[in-house]
């Protein structure tokens, strides 16, 4: 039986360019949180339909053990990674769905695993997708590491080194793109990612038994999704944002000029905004974690000097049980229009009911389809979505002041 990793492929980005992050994070409690149950549950969902061959919209309103269940809309993102998968399992090969995979040949770590959501073997080609049901982060597949750990420790179990000459890594985010992002990497390129994983490694490994301190490196990629930035201890992250918060955010109005070996440059303000903006990115990984530790304390009734607990504003009043307040009102003979609240079908129940079934049907319906466009963010450069075209807007005055005279 295998064990979940502390060099995990999840944790890649974090553990590989903050290698400190590893010691500073193995002790502290795994995190819950209504998104991180929420993507565990659609991945759930996933694999029941890939296993039993049926599509995600045939389980809405099934119950999961949080007691949500599967909505519509999330069915529709899922089965954008279930189209993908079948398109892919058409091609051949052998396909585990959610395939645990090991790790110790690759990190020196014993009896550590990880899971693939999606594995797919062929004869010299091995296939890694991975589903992410976050709308946060974009992620690209090209150097993913997460993904090429996953291919690493298919290619170990399989006992595939000695055939496989390249590897096809795809990352499904269908609630930020219905595109896959996809890369294929010779083999070469990945056995040296393997060196690269292994020299890291092999420090962290050691120092978890003479308890030698190492780097931390706080980064907007490395303290995202850190424990120990969630929480607050992080002294690196503390530091580099205090020293930000003392020297100010730069007067844009006046030029930054540097001096090089080939005299001064004046940097341009493009480049001191992005400099700003990764400083901002872990102010607020900071802040969250300020804040995140200040509400634990006061919960296990530690007090902290300014601050109290609060109860918000009570939520909607809703039935205690709706079959009571049914049954209630059916007695006092109430009409059924005044009982019930009645809703047109939507949009893809009318697809999945019509479409085919009433083609000239479905064809008057889609005319009348609208979708809102998605609402405009900073992103960076790398995200995989398309840059939005911005349209200078004109300003309505071209004449000059001496043409008004």
């Amino acid at each position: 039986m295998g064990k979940h990793a502390l060099l995990s492929p999840s944790g890649a980005d974090r553990w590989m360019t903050c290698p400190g992050s590893a010691l500073l994070t193995k002790d502290l409690p795994e995190e819950t949180s209504e998104y991180a149950q929420e993507g565990t549950n659609y991945h759930l969902l996933a694999q029941l339909c890939l296993e039993q061959e049926k599509d995600a919209l045939e389980f809405v309103g099934m119950p999961f053990e949080d007691e949500t269940v599967v909505t519509e809309e999330n069915a529709e993102y899922v089965q954008i990674y279930i189209d993908h998968i079948r398109q892919e399992t058409a091609k051949g090969g052998t396909v585990v769905i959610e395939d645990k995979l090991p790790l110790a040949q690759i990190t020196g770590e014993k009896d550590a695993e990880g899971t693939s959501d999606c594995t797919i073997i062929r004869d010299d080609v091995v296939v890694v997708r991975d589903l992410k049901f976050g709308r946060g982060v974009a992620v690209k597949a090209e150097n993913d590491r997460q993904l090429k750990m996953y291919a690493l420790g298919a290619i170990e179990k399989h006992q595939m080194w000695d055939l496989v000459k390249e590897v096809d890594l795809g990352i499904c985010q269908p609630r930020l793109t219905s595109e896959i992002s996809q890369v294929t990497i010779p083999i070469d390129e990945l056995k040296m990612f393997k060196q690269e994983v292994q020299i890291v490694a092999r420090p962290i490994l050691k120092a978890l038994q003479t308890g030698e301190k190492l780097p931390l490196n706080p980064s907007e990629k490395a303290c995202k999704f850190c424990k120990a930035a969630k929480a607050g201890i992080c002294d690196a992250l503390t530091l580099t944002v205090r020293n930000a918060a003392e020297e100010g955010f730069e007067n844009l109005d006046e030029p930054k000029i540097i001096q090089t070996t080939k005299g001064p440059v004046t940097v341009s303000e493009a480049d001191r905004l992005g400099e700003m903006m990764k400083l901002a990115d872990l102010a607020e990984i900071y802040v969250k974690g300020v804040r995140a530790a200040v509400e634990s304390s006061l919960l296990a009734s530690k007090p902290v000097t300014g601050y109290k607990l609060v109860q918000g504003r009570k939520g909607p009043r809703q039935w205690t049980k709706e079959e009571v307040a049914e049954e209630i009102l059916k007695k006092k003979r109430v009409k059924q229009e005044e009982m019930y609240t009645f809703k047109l079908i939507t949009p893809t129940k009318a697809e999945k009911k019509w479409a085919k079934a009433k083609p000239t049907w479905w064809a008057e319906l889609e005319g009348n389809i609208s979708q809102s466009e998605g609402s405009i963010s900073v992103a960076p450069t790398e995200d995989p979505r398309p840059a939005y075209a911005v349209t200078p807007m004109e300003s309505g005055f071209e004449e000059s002041v001496e043409d008004l005279f």
